[in-house]
């Protein structure tokens, strides 16, 4: 397994739905990513990679705008 760590101070992230028009910004005063690749397994005589993303944020704040359309 190979992992990689990113730590982020002061960051902001746009949200946005597939579903719903209008989107949610988050900002955190610190937030960090764990990318990690792990090993490949054979399933059905195929082989298999799989990767992760695993995030975290501390003193978050979100400010949520939205569009309405008649």
């Amino acid at each position: 397994m190979f992992a990689v760590t990113v730590e982020l101070h002061n960051s902001q992230v746009i949200l946005r739905g597939c579903e719903t028009n209008g989107y949610v910004i988050a900002s955190a005063g610190k937030a960090s990513l764990l990318a990690c690749d792990h090993r490949p397994v054979w399933i059905h005589q195929q082989l298999h990679t799989k990767s992760s993303l695993v995030g975290s944020v501390e003193c978050m704040q979100v400010t949520v705008t939205a569009y309405f359309s008649f």
